[in-house]
């Protein structure tokens, strides 16, 4: 379990991310308000919930990168302040470490998703 902390209350992954080893049958991985897969009518109920599951696994992986670069870019950011503004460095390092557990959060889904789905 990985634990993150600067000065903040210690935050596990464990907590409130996924630990089943594949979703209850039936399970969407979008809303369909989201997804818009209940609006293809010629899809029977396990190509919606596929569909869904593979725009779901989509959506996550999108924010990986989001993710990726948010906390790159915050070490960049940071730069100006390492010995300056002592405060606003460790606002930047509070806002990166939150970036690092949804990262954390978001490998979870993948490993969770790429047990059951194909490459991808």
């Amino acid at each position: 379990m990985h634990r993150f902390s600067h000065g903040a209350p210690t935050w596990a992954t464990a907590l409130g991310a996924p630990t089943q080893s594949r979703p209850p049958d039936g399970t969407l991985f979008l809303p369909d308000g989201l997804s818009l897969a209940d609006e293809l009518p010629f899809l029977a109920p396990a190509e919606h919930r596929f569909l869904s599951q593979v725009q779901g696994r989509t959506y996550a992986n999108m924010f990986v990168l989001v993710e990726r670069f948010l906390g790159a870019k915050m070490l960049d950011v940071s730069r100006d302040d390492w010995l300056s503004d002592q405060t606003a460095l460790e606002a930047i390092v509070r806002f990166t470490d939150e970036e690092l557990k949804h990262q954390e959060l978001l490998r979870r889904l993948e490993v969770l998703a790429g047990a059951h789905m194909l490459v991808g």
